[in-house]
């Protein structure tokens, strides 16, 4: 999943690139004032968006979070963009990157889950009768005092 959303997110960023930067020659060519500025500030925003796809697009195999927060702040400035300047093509981009917000965050689901599986487990070995113990002052797990780290959180012992 977080691979399909960098791939969707770095392919698209350049198409709404490149719509921005004909939005913005287009607007520059035009007669009409009102025209003029709108499609300009249209394609200012457009280049915001961009920018957003390309970052939510590098985060999204290392960091899905940040991909997530990234992606749906594209999507709010595209849909208010879109629905303010005569760019209206922008609400589509917002509404794209609402989607991929909601793909990159199903990815650091299954990130986590995959993390949450790999981890491993330590089993703190059972303490035979007579010896002498210590108790861990991080976890409180008793391990016999021969043992330099806790077998439970890792913790050296001091000596």
């Amino acid at each position: 999943m977080r691979v399909a959303v960098m791939v969707i997110s770095l392919v698209l960023m350049l198409v709404v690139g490149l719509q921005s930067c004909t939005s913005a020659v287009g607007g520059g060519l035009s007669d009409d004032q009102a025209a003029r500025e709108g499609l300009s500030q249209g394609a200012a925003v457009g280049f915001v968006v961009t920018v957003l796809y390309l970052l939510g697009g590098a985060f999204a195999l290392g960091v899905p979070l940040v991909s997530t927060v990234v992606f749906a702040l594209a999507a709010v400035i595209g849909i208010v963009g879109g629905s303010t300047t005569s760019y209206r093509d922008l609400t589509v981009w917002g509404v794209v990157a609402g989607a991929l917000a909601v793909m990159s965050f199903v990815g650091w689901l299954g990130k986590r889950k995959a993390d949450r599986r790999s981890a491993p487990l330590v089993m703190a070995q059972p303490v035979t009768s007579g010896a002498r113990t210590v108790t861990c002052p991080r976890c409180g797990t008793v391990s016999p005092e021969t043992t330099r780290f806790c077998p439970a959180c890792g913790l050296q012992r001091p000596g």
